[in-house]
């Protein structure tokens, strides 16, 4: 589902530079998009989603009126079924290799969110401030913290008990309280 999203934003991003003022004709340019799409290679793959799931690049229109490799007449029998079977057999590999590149850049990108994130602790009796449920209907300028609350108790994975009924809160939905002197 997140990644039909991360498509669907690209998509929409590549609607809107090409719309400006004409917003209604969207349906016009939804094939040039969607074709842009798919024949651009991706930077987390490092292959068009036309070639993952063709195993051939896609033939643009400025390729079909010149001749090249790509749009001239098919080989002879035997021999266009041997090429279409080879470029089948390699559509696995370059899919395996593609989801290897995506799981590596992964991995990166989490290494480098996991060296920036700042482990908090809060022991019994510490003053914190909790992070408030922004309600749609109240704005922008509602306080993002409440409190301060006492921490009661320590639970398991980071949670800690304050010292109203309202059931635990996750450190990550705390900081810790300060006053101004």
């Amino acid at each position: 589902n997140g990644q039909a999203e991360a498509a669907n934003r690209v998509i929409l991003r590549g609607l809107k530079r090409r719309l400006d003022e004409a917003k209604g004709k969207w349906t016009e340019e939804l094939h040039s998009v969607l074709w842009s799409y798919r024949t651009t290679p991706h930077s987390t793959t490092g292959e068009t989603p036309f070639r993952l799931t063709y195993g051939t690049e896609a033939v643009i229109p400025v390729e079909i009126g010149a001749s090249s490799f790509r749009t001239e007449i098919p080989l002879e029998g035997e021999n266009n079924h041997e090429m279409l079977r080879e470029e089948l057999d390699l559509l696995e590999e370059l899919r395996n290799g593609a989801a290897l590149r995506e799981a590596t850049l992964k991995q990166k990108i989490a290494k480098r969110h996991d060296k920036k994130v700042v482990k908090r602790e809060f022991d019994v009796g510490t003053l914190v401030l909790r992070r408030s449920q922004k309600d749609s209907r109240e704005g922008k300028l509602v306080a993002n913290w409440e409190g301060p609350y006492r921490v009661q108790a320590k639970t398991l994975r980071e949670a800690r008990k304050p010292s109203l009924d309202e059931g635990c809160v996750f450190v990550d939905e705390k900081r810790a309280y300060t006053t101004e002197e």
